[in-house]
């Protein structure tokens, strides 16, 4: 399920996600790097847990780069807890995190 904010003509930040069984999982949510620190990223978000919360989901999953500072801080600042990975199976050093839709 793709959503996308627009700034006149120009795409400025989009995300994906799917739901089922109650999940949300979180693909991707991107800020093009000429509208990010305005605030898109949180709005994105916010956008993205409205359509879980709509869709009865009660959690979402996602992934983020440790190397992603700039993303570990937004959802630093939301309702995001980070849980542990048992292994990595990428060689991405991606961290999971969840959220909590309630």
């Amino acid at each position: 399920m793709p959503s996308s904010r627009k700034i006149g003509q120009e795409i400025a930040a989009h995300g994906i996600m799917s739901v089922a069984v109650r999940e949300c999982h979180i693909f991707n949510l991107c800020v093009h790097p000429h509208h990010q620190r305005r605030r898109l990223g949180r709005q994105m978000l916010r956008h993205l847990l409205e359509l879980l919360i709509e869709r009865k989901a009660e959690t979402a999953f996602l992934e983020v780069r440790d190397s992603n500072a700039a993303a570990r801080a937004l959802y630093a600042a939301g309702e995001v807890k980070q849980i542990p990975l048992a292994r990595r199976t990428r060689r991405s050093s991606a961290s999971p995190s969840t959220l909590d839709s309630r």
